[in-house]
C-alpha cells in the first residue's frame, strides 16, 4: 500500500490509498498517531464530503479518546460543526464538544452552555436527554443552584418519564429537597413518588432509607 502510494501522485488517486492506510494504521496496527498524519493527508487532498466527515470525526475520537488531545480534538469537532451543517451526527458532535469542555478542558460554562443549545434546540434528538441530565448535574454539583438543578431534573421527567434518567432525576429531586434545602415536607413527598412510580429503581433502597430519616426527625 504504501508502495502504491509512493508510485501515485494525483490527489484524486492518493485519496482512497490514504484512507486504507489510515484505516489499517487506526484500526488493525493501532498506530494512532501515524494515522492521525494519514488522515490528514486525506483531508487535504480528498474530496468525497461523505469521507472527509467521517475521518475527521475518527480523528477527532483519537484525539481525545486515545491520545489526550483534549483542545486539539476539540478544535477538530468545532471545525467539523463549521463545515457540515445540516449532518445526521451533527448533534451527536455538539455534545461530544460540550462534553470534552466540561470534563477534560475546565470550560464548565462553555460547557452547559452547549448542553442548553442541545436541550432546547434539538428535542427528541436522542442526545437532548443525556444534555438535560449534564445541565442538572453542573447545576447541582458546580454551581450550587439547587432550583435550577431541579427544573432540569423536571424537565428530564417531562420529557422521558421512562428514560434512562428518570428515577435518577426523581431521586435528586427528592435529595435536593432533603439535604440541600431542608424542606422535609417535599423531600418526603418526592421520595415516595419515586418509589410508586419507579418500584424497581435502583435508587429505591435509597429513597427508603431517607424516608426512615425523615421520620426520626
Amino acid at each position: 500500500l504504501r508502495d502504491k502510494l509512493d508510485e501515485t501522485t494525483k490527489p484524486e488517486a492518493r485519496a482512497p490509498l490514504l484512507l486504507e492506510l489510515g484505516s489499517i494504521l487506526d484500526n488493525n496496527l493501532k498506530e494512532y498517531r501515524e494515522a492521525l498524519d494519514v488522515y490528514d493527508e486525506f483531508l487535504s487532498v480528498s474530496k468525497d464530503k461523505k469521507n472527509r466527515g467521517d475521518v475527521m470525526l475518527r480523528k477527532g475520537d483519537i484525539q481525545t479518546t486515545k491520545l489526550n488531545l483534549h483542545q486539539e480534538a476539540l478544535e477538530t469537532y468545532e471545525v467539523w460543526l463549521e463545515t457540515f451543517f445540516g449532518h445526521a451526527r451533527r448533534v451527536e458532535v455538539m455534545l461530544k464538544s460540550a462534553e470534552l469542555k466540561e470534563t477534560k478542558l475546565d470550560r464548565v460554562q462553555e460547557a452547559l452552555d452547549g448542553y442548553r443549545i442541545i436541550a432546547d434546540s434539538y428535542p427528541r434528538s436522542g442526545y437532548d436527554e443525556k444534555a438535560l441530565m449534564r445541565i442538572a448535574h453542573l447545576q447541582r454539583t458546580y454551581y450550587a443552584d439547587f432550583n435550577a438543578a431541579q427544573d432540569a431534573y423536571r424537565q428530564i421527567i417531562e420529557r422521558f418519564p421512562f428514560g434512562e434518567w428518570a428515577d435518577d432525576s426523581q431521586y435528586y429531586i427528592a435529595r435536593i429537597f432533603e439535604i440541600e434545602l431542608g424542606d422535609l415536607t417535599q423531600a418526603k413527598a418526592e421520595y415516595e413518588k419515586l418509589l410508586s412510580t419507579y418500584p424497581t429503581s435502583a435508587f429505591t433502597g435509597a429513597a427508603r432509607d431517607a424516608l426512615i430519616r425523615i421520620e426520626r426527625r
